[in-house]
């Protein structure tokens, strides 16, 4: 039986049990247009840091979240300073590249926006870093579904090395941290004819890949919201080299890959706002799933407390690390080498027969 018609099937039994139900639900969608949508994040890492500012649109409209702008947006620490956030694109702020976060300091982001609202978080308190000792690589294979030429679902398997976060394991309790991570594909292509005289030049291009796939961003709660362990975290999954798994055409010759793994120590608000995503993420569209204006917001509004607030405002320490990828699939041998040549990678781009300075060959 064809996986198409397994669908039809349990389509078909399902709305006969909906069916026989006496009464219907329709929920009600208790979040409007118009609440602001607050995105930021300072940490310890040398500046500009940056504060996004949109509006939620009306459920199910189709229309796209509104910049807010012409708003007047600073931040408090516990010190008595403020820093002046300046808008530098429509509902995108950003606070000056001398302002920097401070472990143990607390920070208070506060929003007075055109309309006459004034919003305040609650104190975020900066926590220490942690160590990353190492990435320790595992071969695996990840299972994924796509369509083919005949519409189709097929299962595929995806050979691959999970990168797994190694750190100092003297630590009384495990921490609260989110990761990030960014896959860079380095590869070639002919310019040109080649000439008779032997190959031609070439275009060096690199591809990054703002997520890795298949992971959650935390170290996921053993029971209830506990964290679990900080060792052996999957913070990556990185296919093999096949330029069909990173959407590449068939002609381009992989030459190196690099991981950039950065980790953020979070305080418990800024956990237990991550773990409510994910669960929502990762909600199996049950009747009572959460919706986004449920999740907690560390934001409210000082002049209307009933007003609805999304998002968050984060203070964490980070550490950013960056691997060459050294892998040999036969024999299955791979390891991650520390290096510093990703601190200088521009978005992804092409240079005409010009080897750029961060370029590795594997």
């Amino acid at each position: 039986m064809t996986i198409p018609r397994i669908i039809i099937i349990l389509v078909s039994a399902l709305c006969i049990f909906l069916y026989a139900c006496r009464e219907i639900y329709e929920p009600t969608i208790d979040i409007k247009g118009n609440a602001l949508v607050v995105q930021g994040l300072i940490t310890d890492q040398p500046g500009p840091y940056h504060i996004k500012l949109t509006t939620t649109i009306p459920f199910n409209s189709g229309q796209k979240s509104v910049p807010v702008e012409g708003a007047q947006v600073s931040v408090d620490d516990d010190q008595g300073a403020t820093y002046i956030f300046s808008e530098v694109f429509p509902g995108e702020y950003r606070s000056s590249e001398t302002m920097i976060g401070m472990i143990g300091r607390s920070y208070t982001l506060n929003i007075h926006t055109q309309d006459g609202n004034n919003y305040t978080s609650s104190p975020q308190t900066m926590l220490p870093s942690i160590d990353i000792l190492s990435i320790k690589p595992e071969i695996a294979i990840k299972t994924e579904v796509y369509e083919d030429e005949l519409g189709n679902l097929v299962l595929r398997e995806i050979q691959g090395v999970n990168a797994i976060l190694q750190v100092d394991e003297n630590y009384e309790n495990n921490p609260m941290i989110r990761f990030d991570s960014k896959i860079v594909v380095q590869y070639v292509y002919p310019s040109g004819e080649d000439p008779p005289e032997g190959p031609g030049p070439l275009w060096y291009c690199w591809k990054i890949y703002e997520q890795a796939q298949g992971i959650y961003n935390i170290n996921f709660p053993t029971v209830d919201n506990t964290p679990g362990d900080i060792s052996n975290t999957v913070v990556a999954f990185i296919p093999r080299r096949s330029v069909k798994y990173y959407s590449l055409p068939w002609d381009r010759l992989i030459q190196g890959i690099l991981l950039k793994v950065s980790v953020y120590t979070l305080n418990q608000n800024s956990y237990q706002y991550y773990y409510e995503v994910i669960k929502q993420i990762n909600s199996d569209e049950s009747l009572f799933s959460p919706i986004p204006s449920q999740i907690n917001s560390n934001m409210r509004c000082v002049n209307d407390p009933n007003k609805i607030v999304v998002g968050h405002f984060e203070a964490s320490s980070e550490i950013t690390n960056g691997y060459i990828v050294r892998d040999r699939f036969y024999p299955e041998q791979v390891n991650f080498e520390l290096t510093n040549k990703l601190d200088s990678i521009p978005p992804s781009n092409c240079f005409d027969n010009v080897k750029p300075d961060f370029w590795v060959n594997n």
